[in-house]
């Protein structure tokens, strides 16, 4: 098992460490966004998975495979036409 879902509160801790493997160039780090989101998947916390999805996106916008799995999180959510348009936006890069 995955142990940010047998801890919630481990989440803070893991994201600090996430941050200090993947910071780079003392900005804030796609891939931690991504990594975080794709964790709190697991506690079913949708709001929380779409914002860090969706702020991996914005930080690095050439990355396809962020905006994929950040349209799967909007749909999870129910914001199916926010799904639709990030995927027909990515397909114009």
């Amino acid at each position: 098992k995955c142990a940010s879902a047998m801890y919630p509160s481990s989440l803070p801790v893991m994201y600090g460490l996430l941050n200090g493997i993947f910071m780079f160039s003392g900005r804030p780090c796609p891939a931690t966004h991504h990594t975080m989101g794709l964790a709190l998947v697991r506690q079913k916390n949708l709001d929380e998975v779409v914002e860090f999805l969706g702020k991996a996106t914005e930080l690095d916008s050439a990355n396809v495979r962020y905006y994929y799995v950040y349209a799967v999180a909007l749909y999870e959510s129910g914001q199916h036409d926010q799904a639709i348009f990030v995927l027909e936006a990515t397909l114009e890069k």
